[in-house]
């Protein structure tokens, strides 16, 4: 027999009973703990679960609210600019439907309502509410992000066309003023008594300095980004302003350049004719509106018609002349003599036979 089984002595009654008693104590206490754990696990879950919901009722209410905003900025009478068609191209008929349906499943779980819970199953209730919630909100972020990518594309698109368009039609407009202006300054310049004339020279300075200005002005468009479009169509709309302001002063240049020809054929009247820039159209019949209240513009006794200033461009354009270089007798010749100037190139030579020698051929 081994030593092991010679030193093994069975325990006594007694040592059996406390072991027995230390073995049930430890099962006892294992088992307390254990409920005591899951109960405070259930408790925690059940407040985490709560919140979330409470907090998913909240983002749930706003989410709802954003697709209607969201729809209205690409539709209807408050659209964001350039959102035009946006809701009738393909890629916006299919983020509006998006939204919308995400919408609907927003709006029924607008409705969710949890009861009490201190129970696991109760728990485990409310954490499918939450889960299928979350879900929604996260197909919400989805749906939105693609929405929003696709109106920000379709507004530089349409951003960047009308910067394109709209400074385009600001060059060529500005590009015909300043040849206008440039043939007018080209006219005071050649004729030193007409540029030292103070009110042509005020004229002058004021629509060659409005010249300048507009001259220096940018018409590049930068499109990279839709604020840099923006910026573009802003510019261009400033450059149509400025245009505008270029034509009124030279349409004042006009003016002073033609009340500078009529004083200065006033003074050839005074001595007893008519004189023009070309020649001598004999004795004057002319009398001006002064004379003529009902006339807005002069008055020509031989040919019994009052002359406005569109009369006059119109025989000055139809001779290829300035409008100040032709008499008013000549302008109303056009308009009521034998010869009509408009009909033939044998009438516009005898015209202009009558603006040098004062004779129709």
């Amino acid at each position: 027999m081994s030593d092991m089984n010679k030193s093994f002595k069975p325990l006594s009654k007694k040592a059996k009973l406390a072991a027995f008693g230390l073995t049930t104590a430890l099962i006892a206490t294992g088992i307390v703990g254990g409920f005591a754990y899951h109960s405070h696990a259930v408790e925690q879950g059940c407040k985490d679960s709560l919140a979330l919901f409470q907090s998913q009722s909240n983002e749930i209410k706003s989410n709802i609210k954003s697709v209607d905003i969201s729809i209205g900025n690409v539709t209807g009478d408050k659209a964001l600019p350039h959102t035009a068609e946006f809701d009738k191209s393909k890629a916006g008929v299919k983020d509006i439907k998006a939204l919308q349906d995400v919408a609907k499943e927003l709006k029924k779980h607008s409705s969710d309502t949890v009861g009490k819970c201190s129970s696991s199953a109760e728990l485990d209730k409310i954490e499918v509410i939450t889960q299928s919630r979350q879900e929604v909100i996260d197909e919400f972020e989805v749906v939105t992000k693609a929405f929003n990518k696709d109106v920000d594309k379709h507004r530089l698109k349409v951003a960047t066309k009308e910067a394109k368009d709209t400074m385009e039609s600001a060059k060529t407009n500005l590009a015909k003023v300043h040849e206008e202006v440039a043939s007018y300054i080209k006219e005071v310049d050649s004729k030193s008594d007409m540029a030292s004339d103070n009110e042509v020279k005020q004229a002058y300075d004021k629509v060659k300095a409005t010249d300048d200005a507009t001259a220096k002005l940018s018409t590049t468009v930068v499109t990279k980004t839709y604020k840099d479009a923006v910026e573009s169509i802003d510019k261009a709309k400033a450059i149509v302003t400025e245009i505008t302001k270029l034509t009124e002063d030279l349409e004042e240049l006009k003016i002073t350049i033609t009340d500078y020809h009529n004083e200065r054929n006033a003074v050839v009247v005074g001595r007893g004719g008519a004189a023009s820039a070309s020649g001598w159209i004999g004795p004057s019949t002319t009398r001006t509106a002064a004379h003529n209240p009902n006339c807005n513009g002069e008055w020509s006794q031989r040919f019994n018609i009052c002359v406005t200033q569109e009369m006059r461009e119109r025989s000055a354009y139809i001779m290829n002349m300035q409008p100040w270089e032709v008499s008013t007798d000549i302008v109303a010749s056009d308009h009521t003599g034998p010869v009509d100037l408009f009909r033939s190139q044998e009438a516009m030579d005898a015209m202009r036979e009558f603006y040098k020698t004062g004779r129709l051929p």
